[in-house]
């Protein structure tokens, strides 16, 4: 007969309940420290990150191939807590238009400006008022691929825990350093820091490939159709234009960063 404490538990479960919370109130994850994270792939690199673990919670469908009990065995074998459910109670936890048969409640990772701003060569990027969390989690997993040394966002941006940008960061937000700031104490720390600014446009300024990202720098990224307002766009020391063909009038902001940092990566290479 099947233990009890391997029953499925269901939507009234106080743990499912208080679950159900976490993923619609940004607040309370905050509060709280915590972040979701869906799926095979991001409970895969939250093991691997060594990411603080707090809960697990598995519906059957997980253990239907040999991935997902080879993952079984090593939650098992670390002695996790983990809570077994119903599809359906799992889906109801999720963001994801595709339910996954796994989630994890993970600490956040706690970075301070030290953690961006320590390496001999730092290469901030500063990501100011992306609403979208998909598009910011993105825009992570980005920034570390480019080999930056870590993310400063600011005017609002979503929230970069949130179970999207968590999803779409493909497990960069738990290694990469991630630091928020108001827009004032942003602009302070990059005037006072030893960064070279640039700004990212479409239409004025140096060519990007021409422009020297070889020494410590920072590289301002705007929001989803607004860009950068005058007083962060006159922060910078100088421009960098992305260049477009006739009629295109802007690239996602995921695309930009990757154009810019991996222009920058590829300076500093040949250093």
């Amino acid at each position: 007969m099947e233990d009890e404490k391997d029953q499925p538990v269901g939507r009234r479960n106080p743990a499912i309940v208080r679950l159900r919370s976490l993923r619609r109130d940004a607040a309370e994850r905050a509060k709280e420290g915590l972040l979701l994270a869906e799926g095979v792939h991001l409970a895969q690199e939250a093991l691997n990150s060594g990411a603080l673990i707090e809960t697990v919670v598995v519906s059957a469908r997980l253990a239907r191939n040999d991935e997902g009990r080879a993952l079984l065995r090593e939650i098992e074998r670390r002695g996790l807590s983990c809570l077994n459910t119903s599809d359906a109670v799992l889906e109801s936890l999720q963001d994801a238009h595709s339910p996954q048969p796994i989630l994890m409640v993970l600490r956040r990772p706690r970075w301070t400006l030290d953690d961006l701003l320590g390496a001999s060569k730092p290469l901030v990027t500063v990501a100011y008022g992306l609403q979208d969390p998909g598009n910011l989690g993105t825009l992570v997993r980005t920034a570390e691929a480019a080999g930056s040394t870590g993310c400063l966002l600011s005017g609002s941006c979503a929230d970069p825990y949130h179970p999207r940008a968590v999803r779409a960061s493909a497990g960069s937000i738990l290694r990469l350093p991630v630091v928020v700031l108001q827009t004032e104490t942003m602009l302070r720390c990059l005037a006072e820091s030893r960064l070279t600014v640039f700004a990212t446009d479409a239409s004025s300024g140096t060519p990007y490939h021409r422009c020297d990202f070889s020494g410590p720098s920072a590289i301002l990224f705007g929001g989803e159709g607004s860009g950068l307002p005058p007083s962060v766009f006159d922060a910078a020391a100088e421009t960098a234009r992305i260049e477009l063909q006739p009629g295109v009038e802007s690239l996602s902001v995921s695309a930009a960063a990757a154009v810019v940092l991996f222009e920058a990566a590829r300076q500093r290479a040949q250093d």
